[in-house]
């Protein structure tokens, strides 16, 4: 591996200061020597111990190996992928394979041949992609990108089935099982990623998204590097996580405040200005977190509060998902976002009332 300033680092170091790598953007291959059959880019890293921040050229070929894993295949460019669950985020999501040159299909019912997306109400920039209608007509594909509702999982499962063994599955949904939930379908690795996107469907193959400051979050295994392999050069922000888990429920927070308050109240983001909403909001968070360190998660309550605070100072007019989902009255996600915090809650004897009766609440809803 090579610094800016030319100097060289071990692999092995290389790897263990990229464990919260960032995908930024494509290096010109001129300032690379013999570049011809490579592909160089510019990752950031931290060097913890040093406190210094540098940029360094990474080589990628078509095996991934080095910051991607050792031995572990990636997906070569021309490699199709498969969009399966072409709604507001996997729109997006597909767009932006499309973007770094990736074949994407599109799977399903409805026809789509271009992928457009509208970045903060600016022009619509799209991109062609292939569409198939059934399972049986799918390409040999060896990616695919799940981004489904979790009730719509297994009805999707002929198209996850089509996966070999030594492939992967993007699992774009919400929750805290997305491997065990997708894994029943598939016998390719199923990569959970945790969406920051703030996604509206427009129409079929079109959404608007706004801008948070955050992209994906992928684990730091061998599957989370790949996926930042499909993604590079995407202009899709992609963060490898080590601590996982921890991850997992700092966006189970997300979701369990945003997506169950505005549902119910049916008002955007700015209902966190409301002083009474914010408490409730407050509550819900450290509930979340309570069962969260009981289940193994470094999530505290201080930590969890400061998620409410950062949804707040974010655009407040956005809708959540669950909020277009009651607009346009689709089934709610509720029991797969609450449902794990009173599951878990009652399983290692933690009280969960606040969220326990919201989550009534929002059952009744109609």
């Amino acid at each position: 591996m090579l610094l800016q300033d030319g100097t060289s680092i071990s692999s092995s170091s290389c790897r263990s200061l990229t464990r919260t790598l960032s995908v930024t953007r494509t290096v010109d291959s001129s300032r690379v020597p013999d570049s011809s059959s490579a592909c160089w880019s510019v990752i950031t890293f931290v060097t913890l111990a040093e406190g210094a921040v540098h940029e360094v050229l990474r080589f990628d070929a078509l095996l991934m190996i080095g910051v991607y894993g050792e031995g572990h295949e990636g997906c070569a460019m021309n490699e199709p992928v498969a969009l399966i669950g072409a709604g507001a985020l996997g729109t997006v999501l597909g767009y932006h394979l499309a973007a770094a040159g990736r074949p994407v299909v599109v799977c399903g019912r409805t026809e789509v041949d271009r992928l457009a997306v509208t970045f903060d109400e600016d022009e619509p920039r799209g991109q062609p992609v292939k569409w198939v209608a059934a399972p049986e007509k799918l390409p040999a594909v060896r990616w695919a990108v799940l981004a489904t509702k979790i009730g719509a999982t297994a009805e999707v499962a002929d198209w996850l089935a089509r996966l070999p063994a030594d492939g992967g599955v993007l699992v774009a949904q919400n929750g805290v099982d997305q491997r065990e939930r997708v894994g029943a379908f598939t016998a390719a690795k199923a990569v959970p990623a945790l969406a920051y996107l703030n996604c509206e469907r427009l129409g079929p193959g079109h959404s608007l998204t706004r801008r948070t400051g955050r992209g994906i979050v992928v684990p730091d295994d061998d599957g989370g590097r790949a996926v930042a392999g499909l993604y590079e050069g995407s202009g899709l922000i992609v963060d490898v996580m080590a601590d996982f888990s921890t991850a997992v429920w700092e966006k189970l927070v997300v979701n369990v405040v945003t997506n169950s308050l505005t549902a119910l109240t049916g008002r955007r983001m700015e209902m966190l200005g409301d002083p009474d909403l914010r408490a409730l909001a407050l509550e819900l968070a450290a509930e979340t977190a309570a069962v969260a360190r009981a289940d193994g998660a470094a999530l505290t309550v201080e930590r969890a509060h400061g998620v409410v605070e950062w949804i707040a100072g974010i655009d407040p007019q956005l809708p959540t998902s669950m909020l277009q989902d009651r607009w346009a009255g689709r089934p709610l996600e509720h029991d797969g976002l609450l449902g794990p915090v009173v599951s878990r809650g009652e399983q290692h004897g933690v009280p969960t009332p606040v969220t326990t009766t919201v989550l009534r609440l929002l059952r009744g809803l109609r």
